[in-house]
């Protein structure tokens, strides 16, 4: 499904195709700042979940099928091994689906309000988008946003980079830029005290810096929302703003950097 939007007065024209999640910029493919953040983000957080799912997996599947059958033989542990190693692929697409869902539900709901026709925010089957929700509904029942855009696409002329992001809306007076994660925070594995992921800071600092150089306006504040598949929200806002966008700058710099030199460099 492709998408088409007029920004800077209709000088440029934004096309998302959200099957790929590519964005083209006057018919030129541009990129997306997802993309870059993940292009210079460590994954070793990802590694060591994929690492605990496949044992956890390999565990929980073997000890089933002792207690079904009694005994474990060579067939049914290649068997479990193989579920193993696609756990986390699974997991992963299960993920996206719920995201993709409680996304679009917030989306519509937020929009309604922004339109005054304040249609409520509908629930769904799904056990995981339901709990997202509800999280969200916990949000917005302690912080009373008033809100003013969802969805919105953004193009950086200066910095050439696109993006979407979730939310524009007033908190306590200030102009926040929000972003909703439908996964959980970062956990300090020393204290077990949830942690927010520096990237999601950088992300709102992307999107205010391009809806910034089109508009002429500038948040005041991030806030990251990570509405978990628990029902339990986990909130946190900066407020260092241009700190935070000359972080996203040398993130970009460096991303392109990493870029270039894996094209340039040759085996000699």
């Amino acid at each position: 499904m492709k998408t088409s939007f007029e920004l800077y007065n209709g000088d440029i024209i934004l096309e998302f195709n959200e099957n790929a999640h590519r964005y083209k910029v006057n018919n030129e493919y541009k990129e997306g700042v997802t993309t870059i953040l993940n292009s210079v983000n460590s994954k070793d957080g990802l590694v060591d979940w994929a690492a605990r799912l496949s044992a956890n997996t390999f565990r929980d599947r073997l000890k089933a099928v002792l207690k079904k059958n009694g005994a474990i033989d060579e067939s049914d542990i290649e068997n479990v091994s193989e579920d193993a190693k696609k756990a986390h692929t699974y997991k992963k697409d299960k993920g996206g689906d719920v995201g993709t869902q409680t996304h679009l539900l917030i989306s519509n709901y937020i929009q309604s309000q922004i339109d005054e026709v304040f249609t409520p925010l509908q629930d769904d089957p799904d056990t995981g988008v339901s709990n997202c929700l509800k999280a969200f509904r916990g949000w917005e029942e302690k912080y009373k946003p008033q809100y003013v855009l969802t969805e919105q696409p953004v193009y950086s002329i200066e910095y050439q980079y696109c993006g979407t992001f979730d939310c524009l809306a007033k908190i306590d007076g200030k102009l926040t830029m929000l972003d909703f994660k439908t996964g959980n925070p970062d956990i300090d594995y020393r204290t077990g005290i949830p942690k927010l992921y520096p990237k999601d800071v950088l992300q709102c600092a992307a999107y205010d810096l391009a809806y910034s150089e089109e508009t002429g306006t500038s948040a005041e504040q991030y806030m990251v929302v990570y509405i978990t598949k628990t029902g339990k929200n986990y909130v946190f806002t900066s407020d260092e703003i241009m700190k935070d966008k000359e972080a996203w700058l040398a993130a970009l710099i460096l991303s392109r950097r990493y870029k270039n030199l894996k094209k340039s460099q040759e085996i000699l």
